[in-house]
């Protein structure tokens, strides 16, 4: 399955394998928000606006 995985995307153009890492690190980061409590819509990793949510949670 790896093989397979990565023959499919060294066979993706430039562009494609880079919408294709921005869209899994996006799915990363709704996970990652859904884990921490969040409703898996956080925008961006701004870090001040979490702390700030961590605050407003305490």
């Amino acid at each position: 399955m790896r093989r397979e995985t990565q023959r499919r995307l060294d066979a993706l153009e430039p562009r494609a394998h880079d919408q294709t890492v921005k869209a899994i690190s996006d799915l990363i980061d709704e996970l990652s928000d859904l884990a921490a409590g969040g409703d898996g819509r956080q925008q961006g990793s701004d870090l001040m606006a979490i702390f700030e949510a961590d605050d407003n949670e305490a």
